[in-house]
């Protein structure tokens, strides 16, 4: 996983993000999204939309946001 600056995506990558606001997301791959979600809860994040499945039920999703606000998309492929 890497994370960049929006100038290092642009002069290193060539990846044209441009705007206000937040041009990050962080997707976290778990074996259980509703565990997952309940620790970071516990330490401090912040639920952004609660965990729930999505594509024909093949994937669990929820988003948190971190202690600074940058949002965390946690998934879990389901069975």
């Amino acid at each position: 996983m890497g994370i960049a600056t929006v100038e290092g995506a642009k002069g290193h990558y060539g990846v044209g993000a441009e705007g206000e606001g937040r041009w990050i997301e962080i997707v976290l791959w778990t074996d259980d999204v509703d565990e997952a979600m309940k620790e970071l809860v516990e330490k401090g994040a912040r639920v952004l939309a609660p965990a729930h499945d999505f594509l024909e039920g093949k994937l669990r999703a929820g988003w948190v946001s971190d202690l600074d606000g940058n949002p965390i998309q946690v998934v879990q492929e389901r069975e």
